[in-house]
């Protein structure tokens, strides 16, 4: 049996967004993204099995879409449809294990 320790960073804050967002999570396993953008998400991998979350706000004008890397496996079997109204906050959780993020989402969190 091999036990493989969770990676624990800070969260980190991006504030703003573009259309290609890359998430580094190596720089942490919690990160935020204020959506002023429909967003194409690229993810690095982190360097070993661990839990990740990120925060999605939508801002002031909301019905941002997002477009998530091929490596997500989500629960249910599709991406989930964001909350689109100006901002509220989306939570994606990922389970990261070989090359996947197994994810759940919870919705439509007023701040």
């Amino acid at each position: 049996v091999v036990i493989h320790k969770s990676l624990v960073f800070d969260e980190i804050v991006d504030n703003t967004s573009s259309t290609s967002v890359t998430i580094d999570w190596n720089d942490g396993n919690r990160q935020e993204i204020t959506m002023g953008h429909d967003i194409t998400f690229t993810f690095t991998d982190p360097s070993g099995p661990t839990n990740v979350t990120l925060l999605l706000f939508q801002d002031g004008t909301g019905s941002r879409t997002a477009t998530w890397p091929a490596s997500i496996h989500w629960a249910g079997g599709s991406a989930p449809t964001l909350t689109t109204t100006a901002g509220q906050l989306d939570i994606i959780g990922c389970i990261y294990r070989s090359s996947v993020y197994y994810c759940q989402s919870s919705l439509n969190f007023a701040p």
